[in-house]
């Protein structure tokens, strides 16, 4: 959730930078093994992916809808990083290959599609508040310069 807020509220490039430096970080601080560099491209696409979501200008306002938008994001997140990147780093790496990745793929996307609509329905309810306190922080600095 906060990576891809990240890539709706600040940008593409910032939010692959938060998701791939979290990972990083993450790797770093507690290592559980060795680094899957897979799994840290995919954190960082699921900043940039909502990220450049967002910084398409619709005249169309159904097309428009940050919730669309939001709805868009999420189902190219699940499909292309857990569904796709982490799916595939995690079978390469932990299943010995004695289950092929279609295996591996049809036990991980049940549940990770219920958590993916959840997490869409978390972001749904903070984005107008954080976009709220992003123009509240704006009109404040304004006013101090």
């Amino acid at each position: 959730i906060p990576v891809f807020l990240a890539g709706i509220l600040l940008g593409p490039a910032e939010g692959f930078t938060v998701g791939f430096a979290g990972d990083l970080l993450g790797a770093l601080i507690a290592p559980k093994g060795a680094y899957m560099p897979l799994i840290g491209l995919a954190s960082g696409l699921m900043g940039l992916i909502p990220g450049l979501l967002f910084s398409f200008k619709f005249k169309n306002k159904i097309l428009g809808s940050p919730y669309l938008k939001i709805a868009a994001g999420m189902t190219l997140v699940l499909a292309v990083c857990t569904a796709g990147l982490n799916t595939f780093s995690l079978w390469w790496w932990f299943s010995s290959h004695s289950k092929t990745f279609w295996v591996y793929l049809g036990l991980r996307l049940p549940w990770q599609s219920l958590i993916a609509a959840g997490n869409a329905a978390v972001i749904c309810g903070l984005y107008p508040l954080l976009l709220a306190a992003m123009k509240a922080l704006k009109r404040h600095n304004a006013k101090e310069s």
